[in-house]
C-alpha cells in the first residue's frame, strides 16, 4: 500500500543560535512517522501532528511506492489546491508550525517511476570575505526545490539576492540577528549572492 513517511527535525537546536543545524537536520530527527495513503483523504483522527515547543521544525515528506497529494495546515486537505506534489522516492523539506498537522491523499492522476534520488540537503554556510562586498553563496540551480538562508550573528544582519549582485541597499532581502528565510514552495532557482557589513561575518545557506 502507498506511504507517507514524515520525518520531523528542529533547526536552531543545535550549536549556538543557527550553528549546527544543518548537522541537526541531517542527523537527529525529532521523531519520524508513517501514514498509510489511499483514495480518500486522510481522516482528522489519522492526520500526523507536529511535534510542538521545538523552535523552527521542518517536515521531511517522502512518498514510497506511488505519487501522492500531501497538505500542512491546522485543517490539511489534500483533495484541494494549494497542495504538495511527492513523487515516489524524492524526498522534501517543508517547514511547519505548531498546532498543524499532516494529511495525505493518493495523486491517481499522476504516473511517475520510482526514484531513489532523495533530496540530500546541501550546505553552502560560510563568511563574508569582504565588508560591503557581493560574494556567491551558491550557484544558479534550475532543480532547487528548498532553500534555506539563516543569520547567525546575533548583532549584525546580513542581504542576500537571488537575482543578481547583493548589496545593502535596495534590491537586496534583508536577513536580521538570528533572522531565517526558507523557500519550499516558490523557490529561487538563480545564483544566491550575499552582502554584509563586516569581514568574517557568518551567514547559513542550505539546498536540496
Amino acid at each position: 500500500m502507498p506511504k507517507l513517511r514524515v520525518e520531523f527535525h528542529a533547526l536552531g537546536s543545535g550549536r549556538g543560535r543557527l550553528g549546527g543545524q544543518i548537522d541537526c537536520l541531517a542527523a537527529t530527527p525529532l521523531g519520524s512517522a508513517t501514514l498509510e495513503v489511499g483514495s480518500v483523504a486522510t481522516a482528522p483522527e489519522d492526520r500526523l501532528p507536529v511535534p510542538t515547543g521545538q523552535g523552527t521544525v521542518f517536515a521531511r515528506l517522502l512518498a514510497v511506492e506511488s505519487a501522492i497529494y500531501a497538505d500542512v495546515g491546522l485543517a490539511p486537505d489534500p483533495d484541494a489546491e494549494p497542495r504538495l506534489l511527492l513523487l515516489p522516492g524524492r524526498a522534501q523539506l517543508v517547514h511547519v508550525l505548531p498546532g498543524q498537522s499532516i494529511a495525505a491523499i493518493l495523486a491517481s492522476d499522476v504516473s511517475a517511476p520510482a526514484d531513489s534520488g532523495g533530496a540530500a540537503l546541501v550546505d553552502r554556510s560560510g563568511t563574508l570575505s569582504a565588508s560591503g562586498v557581493a560574494q556567491q553563496a551558491c550557484p544558479a540551480n534550475p532543480g532547487r526545490r528548498f532553500l534555506l538562508i539563516a543569520n547567525p550573528d546575533e548583532t549584525r544582519s546580513f542581504w542576500f539576492s537571488a537575482g543578481g549582485a547583493a548589496s545593502t541597499g535596495a534590491g537586496s532581502v534583508q536577513v536580521g540577528p538570528g533572522g531565517a528565510f526558507a523557500f519550499d514552495k516558490v523557490v529561487p532557482a538563480g545564483a544566491i549572492s550575499v552582502c554584509g557589513p563586516a569581514s568574517g561575518q557568518p551567514f547559513t545557506v542550505a539546498e536540496a
